[in-house]
């Protein structure tokens, strides 16, 4: 359906930015060694954050807008004729030949009218649609759509408008249960926490230094990248497009690819990673294996899914993902316990 689908599928890859299996030993998953000779770190201990100063006040700001964008907590409107420019939350259906094709069926899509994101006509039919109707689209897939099946077939969309999501964002007080929260003050109160968290981590990752990177860990997590675009590519594309095929539409080179996820996906992965286990060894902690059992049941529950297990998340994330959640959790807390904050 797709055109432009290149950045999305990189945003996918980078989904999983934590993540790249290691080989392990008796201590930990991921960087057994020592970090001093790669990393040094800033003084992390009794950092400063002012909460009425203007780094706090721009952070928190930012986070609340994050929560609306992320779950969507925007005003609908549910009356009245699509427009240019909305983005309509819709559920459509293509057939060819009367018979549903694969990639061409999707609910609760939404869609901004005029972006240009699906075939040509798609978008243009929909304005002036009622909203709540259901209609039906007779298109055309361009002949070099990139798909045997579908190249220049004219196929019918089935397209039910559902709403119209606006730009009013809705406020705390209207959302907090919708995302998990008892009372609204609760949510406050965990923003507040993020906003700390978020500044502390910042500073350290700013003002540390990765001198280099262990080359074992900077291999693997270099092919997880690799794997998890080449991935991505088949789910938007099924098996027609391959990473050969991708780098050739692109004008890139195998070289500059790899090259590529070095340096934008490798790289900053172990930045962050190797800053945080430096802090974690520095202030002197061990790995606890019942209090990592612990963070890892409620990572788990935290899901709410029958289907999320601790075995199906280490399958999509790596085995060292409750690992540096871990330790992250612990590193943050410290950071957290030892600042100044007024």
């Amino acid at each position: 359906m797709m055109k432009k689908v290149i950045s999305l599928i990189l945003a996918l890859t980078f989904i999983f930015a934590l993540t790249g299996c290691t080989k392990a030993n008796k201590n930990r998953v991921k960087y057994n060694l020592k970090l001093e000779k790669f990393v040094t770190l800033c003084e992390y201990k009794g950092i400063k954050i002012d909460t009425k100063g203007e780094e706090y006040t721009k952070t928190y700001d930012e986070l609340m807008k994050s929560d609306v964008e992320s779950y969507g907590l925007y005003e609908k409107k549910t009356e009245g004729k699509l427009e240019k420019g909305d983005v309509a939350n819709i559920d459509f259906e293509g057939k060819l030949n009367g018979v549903a094709f694969e990639g061409g069926t999707s609910k609760g899509y939404d869609l901004e009218l005029g972006s240009g994101s699906f075939i040509d006509g798609f978008e243009d039919k929909l304005i002036g649609v009622k909203i709540g109707a259901t209609v039906d689209l007779d298109l055309k897939f361009p002949e070099n759509y990139g798909n045997e099946e579908l190249n220049g077939k004219a196929v019918v969309f089935t397209v039910k408008v559902n709403y119209v999501t606006t730009k009013t964002a809705l406020k705390p007080e209207v959302y907090y249960k919708d995302i998990g929260y008892e009372t609204v003050d609760e949510y406050y109160a965990k923003v507040k926490e993020r906003t700390l968290n978020k500044i502390l981590l910042t500073k350290v990752l700013t003002d540390s230094k990765v001198e280099k990177y262990p080359a074992d860990e900077k291999k693997l997590i270099t092919e997880q990248g690799i794997k998890t675009f080449e991935a991505n590519l088949r789910q938007y594309y099924g098996d027609s497009v391959t990473l050969k095929d991708y780098l050739s539409a692109n004008g890139q080179t195998e070289d500059e690819f790899n090259e590529y996820v070095v340096t934008n996906y490798a790289e900053p992965i172990m930045e962050e990673e190797m800053v945080i286990y430096a802090i974690f060894d520095d202030a002197g902690f061990k790995m606890d294996e019942k209090e990592l059992a612990e963070s890892t049941k409620k990572e788990v529950a935290s899901y709410k899914s029958d289907k999320v297990t601790e075995k199906t998340l280490k399958e999509q994330y790596g085995e060292d993902y409750f690992e540096y959640l871990y330790i992250q959790e612990k590193v943050v807390k410290y950071l957290n316990d030892n600042a100044k904050i007024s």
